[in-house]
């Protein structure tokens, strides 16, 4: 079945109607107009959505949970363009104010809202984050709470595939490494130690509050390799990271900032668990919003994940 349905606008003030496809069918959708609405793709279908709008704003066009699309937007401003999750798309966004999604191939995410217990992983694929000890505390977090990992407390979620640093992969979120005992201090690692150092290791990131420095390193055929990146008042302040591996490139953004690179092999997946603080559970270390996503963050990504220092919490 192929449906055809075309609205066109003969005056700035002509809008066209939302139109909405129900399951099970493919259609292609036109929408020409002065102001454009939203056009919406239901569960289990196949689609194309285009809308044009010459002096409106083209909405939001959203394909449900199972569906292929391709969607393009032209408008003077645009607003965000989401394929949902199990979908397989192409977006295409051409607008003077347009947003990105970058909820799209998040593969774990946590909020870390809880006051006690396992740290639920929001994108609903189970991997939660489990206490290694009891020294594991709320505290005032960048968005709600946070988690306070007090020696020699620790996270870990034991290795799935949907943390396996197969490139491209990211990692993102907030922290303060704070500073009793001896550096390094982890944040996020997966492996068995918190710098590499070990032939098992993976992937992580730590920062170092003494040299107020901030480190994301992997393990592949040829070694550690890693980028280091200065940040003022490492052990004070909420600090956004934003960690990207590309598979032959590391970079490290701070705060939405300019980010930091440098080549590297292509990291090597193994089976290690992943940690919060460290695998030992000896450093100390405030945590909040982080997740982790199955490609290589955008630097417009990474902007919309930072939201001007507010930062946001998982809404897909």
């Amino acid at each position: 079945m192929l449906a055809l349905t075309q609205f066109t606008g003969f005056n700035a003030r002509r809008r066209t109607s939302g139109i909405v496809r129900g399951r099970g069918i493919a259609g292609i959708t036109l929408g020409l107009a002065g102001a454009g609405d939203r056009h919406r793709v239901g569960a289990g279908s196949t689609a194309m959505t285009l809308g044009l709008a010459a002096t409106g704003t083209v909405r939001t066009v959203v394909h449900g949970a199972g569906t292929a699309g391709i969607t393009l937007g032209l408008a003077g401003a645009g607003t965000m363009h989401r394929v949902g999750a199990g979908t397989a798309g192409i977006t295409l966004g051409l607008a003077g104010a347009g947003r990105l999604n970058p909820w799209v191939d998040c593969v774990a995410y946590w909020p870390l809202e809880e006051a006690s217990g396992n740290r639920v992983d929001a994108t609903g694929r189970g991997n939660d984050l489990v206490p290694f000890t009891s020294y594991v505390y709320q505290t005032p977090g960048k968005v709600g709470y946070g988690v306070n990992l007090a020696p020699p407390g620790s996270l870990r979620l034991n290795s799935t595939s949907d943390v396996q640093p197969n490139a491209p992969f990211s990692a993102c979120g907030w922290m303060i490494p704070l500073s009793p005992g001896a550096p390094p201090y982890s944040v996020i690692v997966k492996g068995v130690t918190m710098d590499g150092s070990d032939s098992a290791d993976e992937w992580g990131v730590w920062g170092d509050p003494f040299t107020e420095t901030l480190t994301f390193w992997t393990r592949g055929s040829g070694g550690v390799s890693s980028v280091n990146v200065s940040v003022a008042d490492l052990d004070t302040t909420w600090v956004f990271w934003a960690a990207v591996c590309t598979g032959s490139e590391l970079i490290l953004s701070i705060n939405g900032g300019t980010p930091y690179s440098v080549s590297c092999d292509t990291p090597v997946a193994g089976d290690e668990t992943l940690y919060f603080a460290s695998p030992t559970g000896g450093y100390e270390s405030f945590a909040d919003e982080t997740g982790i996503f199955a490609k290589a963050l955008s630097g417009g990504e990474i902007a919309e994940l930072y939201n001007g220092g507010a930062g946001v919490t998982y809404n897909p």
